[in-house]
């Protein structure tokens, strides 16, 4: 179980997203009409009928929903849940809790197995798409019951607190990339089932409050967290009413974490805390026993706390807080029987709390969506047929909305992936003639298709111009396969192919292909005909055309703001994907000018050293397609700097030669004629007399005097002159013209203003 990620502060939780290509026949859900759609089979083979109160037909679907009852409704009016074909370990899983405990980004899942038996524990390691691998972590075992996540240590990292049946309390301190150390806390053997993390005494670390049931039977109780992950029993043992889940929330708004306690064997209990602590009984008694969980979140959109109930022998309640710590029925009774625990989260995207219940006695899961006023209504039949024992909430594959992590009893855990319509999930630009060194620095290569820049989103730097030439391919990844053509996009930008801002003409496409990308992922790759030279470009995808094979819906499409955010759209089918971004070569720091500190991002983006792949690429600087003399030109006007018509006279007698610019045709040369040996001067001027911190850059030099192609070596300089200075690594650039740094060294960094330094520049 994990708790509710909107209303519950203070677990410790992270959520993040990525994005998997979903796998398997879908079941639609229409919340519009009372019936079930299946996708994948022949409609001439009607499948079955039967009848409920919400379901009246079961039958081959024709196709696509129609787009009226898509997008009517609130939130996403048409989802779908699917079975991700992942049957995940065989043991009896009790609890399972999501968080990122490998530090990469995405939702792992914490299982506690031994249900009924003794069984290990184990840690499912995801992918960022969905697909979980198990780790070799040892995180214990025994009759496990109850897990939830937090950082108990203040590391930075997820930890696990772990409680059971005749079995001691273990932490298991996370060190962020998935591994545990076990630490058992020091007391007698209980019967817990529930654990709960959270600040229960306002010293701002987490605490556990633990339901404890039966084998021995006795009270609930927290545990109080020091914040190096060690524990001490709380003040208070509460009440004697064999407790099977425990969830904590303020629910009478006096700033403090409170506790609701679902039993098996008596009402239900609310627990008001002190801040301290300490715990007081409401004298509140909430249904009439055999329940299995509680859920807490704001149901009814009042601002206060209410509670789902999760019961065995009877349909699930929700039970509505006054703010003040009382709850009252709502007269719902949610299912039959069979309910063992819930989680609430928003799965419609609609803005409110629904609940997805596990539900074992071999009955599928139930999702009941809330009206958002509290009341709620079943969606679907069950999912899955598995005796589940807990589920667990989050977006396990970065699409943005929230996914189910099931634990079964004797059988594979499950993955259910909650779809909407069909998105994209990421904008890459690319090269035809980019080398496949410099492709591994951008992306692995995974299982094949196109590689490229993925332009990021969400913050400026989707703006951050791309600095590289022979960018010819667009590449868009999609949440799912779609059905997806050439003409669906469109490429335009300020300049155009032309550069002529007043005819502004579409780039042209030459080629499309669909593939799988590195990961798997479906993609669409569109061709250019020319690279991209410097323009502030938007891509246009008319969502008209493009549906998606699994979901069968349109393209969720909608760009908002300059800005975008993955994946696309607003939750609801329908609208063109429009994306900004800008091609401006060497201008990567977006500070007007074309100037040597532009290296720098780069550097930091790859973390490649001059002269690396990456930085081969780096060099048609007017943006003219061509790697050139004429790139030389264009510095010296858009640098804001100049070259000393004489260099300063260096102490000890040692002369210098003055660097003058010749032409169009050479960036710095020696005066034309003179010998290319002894020693220059290069000294930047910043206008305002401030130094500059040319952390690691690269050097352009044209050299006159040797004959095209001569190798040349570039030595000396910086201080102390009596130690070998580190070569500054350069960049060729004119008439092929070789230039090397002594093989002693292999790369430069100044931290400081530039001072007069010898450097000569020798035939090698």
């Amino acid at each position: 179980m994990s708790i509710d990620p909107k209303t519950r502060a203070g677990d410790g939780r992270r959520r993040s997203r990525r994005r998997q290509k979903p796998v398997c026949r879908p079941v639609h859900f229409d919340r519009l009409e009372p019936r079930l759609l299946l996708s994948g089979f022949d409609s001439s083979s009607p499948l079955a009928e039967f009848h409920a109160s919400s379901v009246t037909h079961v039958g081959a679907s024709p196709g696509a929903l129609p787009a009226s009852q898509a997008t009517e409704g609130p939130g996403r009016g048409s989802i779908v849940f699917i079975d991700s074909g992942q049957s995940l370990g065989t043991a009896g899983s009790a609890d399972v809790g999501l968080g990122d405990v490998d530090g990469d980004g995405d939702l792992d899942a914490f299982v506690v197995n031994g249900l009924f038996v003794l069984e290990s524990n184990l840690v499912w390691l995801n992918d960022g798409r969905g697909g979980f691998t198990v780790s070799d972590a040892r995180v214990g075992g025994g009759r496990g019951q109850s897990v939830d996540l937090g950082d108990v240590d203040h590391d930075g990292d997820l930890d696990a607190f772990v409680v059971g049946i005749r079995q001691s309390h273990i932490v298991l301190l996370g060190d962020g990339s998935g591994n545990f150390e076990r630490r058992t806390l020091d007391f007698t053997l209980v019967g817990s089932r529930s654990v709960r993390l959270g600040d229960v005494d306002s010293d701002g670390d987490l605490d556990a409050f633990v339901g404890n049931g039966d084998f021995p039977r006795q009270g609930d109780r927290a545990w109080l967290g020091n914040g190096a992950g060690r524990f001490s029993r709380g003040p208070s043992i509460l009440g004697d009413h064999s407790t099977r889940g425990v969830d904590l929330g303020d629910v009478d708004s006096d700033g403090d974490l409170d506790a609701v306690a679902a039993n098996a064997s008596e009402g239900n209990r609310v627990w008001l805390g002190d801040g301290s602590g300490a715990f007081a009984d409401s004298g509140q008694s909430l249904g009439s026993g055999d329940s299995r969980d509680v859920a807490l979140g704001d149901l009814d959109g009042d601002g206060d706390l209410d509670a789902f109930v999760a019961n065995r022998l009877q349909g699930n309640r929700v039970w509505l807080g006054d703010g003040s710590g009382g709850f009252s029925d709502s007269g719902q009774s949610l299912g039959t029987y069979g309910s063992y625990e819930v989680d609430l989260g928003d799965v419609d995207g609609d803005g409110d709390l629904d609940a997805f219940v596990a539900n074992a006695f071999e009955q599928g899961n139930r999702v009941w969506l809330n009206d958002g006023s509290g009341v709620f209504a079943p969606f679907g039949p069950g999912l899955g047929n598995h005796r589940s024992f807990a589920v667990s909430l989050g977006d396990v594959d970065g699409d943005g909305d929230l996914d189910a992590f099931v634990a079964n009893h004797r059988e594979g855990n499950r993955v259910w992936l909650n779809l909407g319509a069909p998105s994209v999930t990421q904008v890459l630009v690319g090269g035809s003639t980019w080398s496949e060194p410099f492709l591994d620095r951008l992306e692995p290569v995974g299982g094949g298709g196109a590689r490229g820049h993925a332009v990021p989103v969400g913050s400026s730097a989707q703006r951050d111009p791309l600095p590289w030439i022979g960018a010819d391919r667009i590449i868009l990844r999609f949440s799912e396969r779609v059905s997806v053509s050439s003409n669906d996009l469109v490429l335009s930008g300020v300049l155009g192919p032309d550069g002529d801002e007043a005819t502004n003409d579409p780039y042209e496409i030459v080629s499309f292909r669909e593939e799988a990308g590195p990961d798997g992922q479906f993609q669409a790759v569109w061709t250019l005909a020319a690279p991209l030279g410097g323009d502030h470009l938007r891509l246009t995808l008319h969502a008209a055309g493009i549906v998606g094979e699994i979901t069968n819906e349109v393209l969720d499409g909608e760009w908002t703001d300059e800005i975008t955010r993955h994946p696309s759209g607003d939750g609801v089918p329908g609208g063109d994907f429009e994306f900004g971004f800008a091609v401006a070569p060497a201008d990567v720091d977006r500070d007007g000018a074309v100037t040597v500190l532009d290296i720098k991002p780069i550097r930091d983006a790859l973390g490649a050293q001059a002269g690396a792949e990456a930085y081969d690429v780096f060099a048609d600087l007017n943006g003219d397609g061509l790697v050139d003399d004429l790139d030389g030109a264009l510095l010296p006007p858009v640098l804001g700097r100049a070259f000393l018509d004489a260099a300063p006279v260096l102490g000890g007698g040692v002369s210098t030669r003055t660097l003058t610019l010749s032409g169009p045709d050479d960036l710095l040369t020696t005066p034309f004629g003179t010998p290319v040996e002894g020693s220059v001067d290069i000294r930047l001027l910043t206008g305002d007399g401030l130094p500059i911190d040319l952390t690691n850059y690269s050097v352009r030099v044209g050299v006159e005097g040797p004959e095209d192609g001569a190798p040349v070596a570039l030595v000396g300089g910086g201080p102390p002159p009596s130690v070998r200075p580190p070569c500054l690594p350069v960049c060729s650039m004119t008439r092929a013209t070789s230039i090397s740094c002594p093989t002693s060294t292999t790369s430069a960094r100044s931290t400081s203003a530039w001072r007069p330094s010898a450097w000569s520049m020798e035939r090698a």
